[in-house]
């Protein structure tokens, strides 16, 4: 349940947050940066399904206890590094307005 409720939540940074952030940085007229990047495309969308299609599929398909528990450990550290790079890019994005001129 952790796994797949830490999943859902690297669904809405991306999909929820990050177009926040994107819309505060283009209105303060911060250049785009490395960590916009990360905030849009396939990337952030990517990085929220992959764990909770381990989790469907451990718990899904039958298959020996050994490599469903690898699964979801394997699922639980994609769900650590889509925080990380979430985390990242925000942060990158926020850094970027820091550093934008002002009028």
């Amino acid at each position: 349940m952790v796994v797949a409720g830490s999943g859902v939540m690297s669904l809405v940074v991306p999909l929820v947050v990050a177009p926040m952030f994107r819309q505060l940085s283009a209105s303060v007229g911060a250049p785009p940066g490395f960590g916009s990047g990360l905030l849009q495309g396939w990337i952030p969308l990517a990085l929220g399904l992959s764990p909770l299609a381990l989790v469907g599929w451990a718990l899904a398909v039958r298959q020996p206890l050994g490599r469903r528990r690898l699964l979801l450990v394997l699922a639980f550290a994609l769900t650590v590094l889509a925080g990380a790079v979430s985390l990242f890019a925000l942060y990158g994005t926020l850094f970027s307005m820091a550093g934008a001129p002002t009028a």
